[in-house]
């Protein structure tokens, strides 16, 4: 049986080198199946602006970030009183899915 090696061909620096350049040609080539989405929820008048939800889902459509996004003007005119004068509910976007938590607040 004759058999064909690379090795007595090339050194072990290179055989490495080798390696490592046809690494990457091993993966899958839809990248965009591993690229995170963000999703926004329902704008809601805060003050003179708005605020919203964010939730950003991995590739697997596990949450990994929740966030509350406003805009400057959110910050002026607000509701005076009580230190619990008015509750802006903001849900959070209908296709991601956060248990047990549907919504936040400002307050």
């Amino acid at each position: 049986m004759n058999c064909f090696s690379l090795r007595p061909l090339i050194g072990a620096s290179s055989l490495f080198t080798l390696c490592l350049l046809l690494l990457p040609s091993c993966g899958d080539d839809d990248d965009s199946a591993a690229t995170p989405i963000t999703l926004s929820g329902e704008e809601i008048i805060v003050g003179d602006g708005l605020a919203w939800t964010e939730v950003t889902l991995s590739a697997n459509g596990e949450p990994t970030e929740v966030a509350v996004v406003f805009t400057e003007g959110a910050l002026e005119n607000l509701p005076t009183g009580s230190p619990h004068a008015h509750e802006f509910l903001l849900p959070l976007p209908a296709r991601a899915v956060v248990p047990p938590y549907t919504h936040a607040t400002l307050d």
